[in-house]
């Protein structure tokens, strides 16, 4: 006979101790490829998993329009009101660069 065990993953479509997951019930033999597959022991971890990948995408998001104004402003750099994004983020860039 088989055992199985429940894995999570978030967020998911289902409230769980207080947060949302999905979760799937898998052959005991299955664990594995399933944990490998993105899915959580425990639904601490999964949150935890999925805090970290939110906090990962807004680390290694581009910058604002605004931080790059900031960052102009700190270089002493002049740009009209209008400029685009693009446009200031390529002068910020090449001053950067030097």
């Amino acid at each position: 006979m088989s055992n199985t065990t429940m894995l999570y993953k978030a967020p998911g479509p289902h409230e769980i101790h207080g947060g949302r997951f999905d979760y799937t019930i898998v052959n005991d033999d299955q664990i594995e490829a399933t944990l490998a597959a993105g899915w959580y022991l425990t639904t601490t971890e999964a949150k935890a998993a999925h805090e970290a990948a939110l906090q990962d995408a807004a680390d290694n998001a581009p910058p604002t329009r605004d931080e790059l104004k900031r960052k102009a402003d700190e270089l002493g750099l002049s740009y009209p009101g209008n400029i685009p994004t693009e446009k200031l983020s390529a002068m910020v860039d090449a001053a950067l660069k030097g």
